[in-house]
């Protein structure tokens, strides 16, 4: 064997920790999730949905007690983005975010900050809109039986479907609805019997 070559093959074995046994295959590190600075950062924020103008916004404190600021939410966790609109019109909110630092301006209804929402949750009962005589279908929806006390599917666009309610039918309820008829209770806290719609 040439002395060069011998050499040659004593060092890729020693470099290789031992002569004729395999190397190990070199281990797995999955890289940390990257923090965004969202994570980092997150307040928590008392907040209600407002409508300045047909722009959806939120009023909001880092205090229930206020004083209150509207900002121009952001984000695909926002609740204007996730709720259906009969929940949003009376719900309020425990916001998980941050101010951002910008503002938005629509050139019609002003400029706002912006506050990046990373989650939420209710603040207070869970109030979903009835208003019975309203053009709106979306505002015809059942939704007695739900739960006041969280946010459920139903609560959400792509969410299951509630079933409708023919709302030009509607009664005053009394102490219970007749046989048919439906219990709903509607934006002004008056109490209805009405049919499902057919």
């Amino acid at each position: 064997m040439n002395r060069t070559f011998a050499i040659l093959l004593l060092t890729l074995c020693l470099t290789a920790l031992s002569c004729g046994s395999e190397r190990p295959a070199p281990a797995v590190v999955e890289a940390p999730a990257a923090i965004t600075a969202s994570e980092t950062n997150d307040e928590v924020f008392y907040g209600r949905f407002v409508e300045p103008c047909g722009r959806s916004l939120l009023e909001v404190s880092r205090s229930p007690e206020g004083p209150f600021q509207v900002v121009q939410p952001k984000g695909e966790e926002q609740p204007t983005r996730r709720l259906r609109y009969h929940v949003l019109l009376e719900a309020g909110f425990l916001l998980k975010g941050r101010l951002t630092g910008e503002r938005v301006d629509d050139g019609h209804c002003g400029g706002y900050p912006v506050l990046q929402v990373s989650g939420f949750e209710p603040w207070g009962p869970v109030e979903r809109v009835f208003s019975p005589g309203s053009l709106n279908g979306d505002l015809h929806l059942y939704t007695e039986e739900l739960p006041t006390d969280r946010f459920v599917p139903e609560d959400f666009k792509g969410g299951p479907e509630l079933r409708l309610l023919n709302s030009d039918r509607c009664v005053p309820a009394g102490e219970r609805c007749a046989e048919g008829l439906v219990r709903q209770v509607d934006a002004t806290g008056r109490a209805l019997c009405c049919p499902f719609l057919e």
